[in-house]
């Protein structure tokens, strides 16, 4: 009787065994399946920045055309010099959010030369 309790019980323990070697393989794939997924999204925000990166910069650009056109038409007036010296708002990128060795880092983006301060990136603090 005791070698068949044994036996059973041994059973048991192998049938547990196998289950929770199944469950392990199963957390195993889908692990893996979601550090695919993190990677894949890592890529288009990197994407999706440098993307933005360019815009703002021909953003930029197109502004400082149309700034040196007015001037030009309004014949570079001394006040109209003045006042932009004066009230310069184009904000400068010195910095680009970036994944690099840990996930979810950013760096900043700041308005350099400007009186409009805004958020760098999620938690960071606004340039004062």
């Amino acid at each position: 009787m005791e070698a068949q309790a044994a036996g059973n019980d041994l059973m048991e323990a192998l049938k547990e065994l196998e289950s929770l070697e199944l469950t392990l393989m199963k957390e195993r794939e889908f692990s893996a399946q979601l550090q695919v997924e993190k990677q894949n999204c890592e890529d288009m925000h990197q994407r999706d920045v440098a993307m933005l990166e360019k815009m703002l910069q021909q953003a930029l650009s197109e502004n400082e055309d149309l700034r040196k056109q007015l001037s030009a038409a309004r014949g570079g007036l001394p006040e109209e010099k003045e006042l932009e010296a004066s009230c310069d708002t184009s904000p400068t990128i010195t910095t680009a959010c970036d994944l690099g060795s840990q996930a979810n880092s950013c760096r900043s983006l700041s308005s350099e030369g400007g009186h409009h301060g805004w958020p760098r990136c999620d938690g960071d603090k606004p340039d004062d």
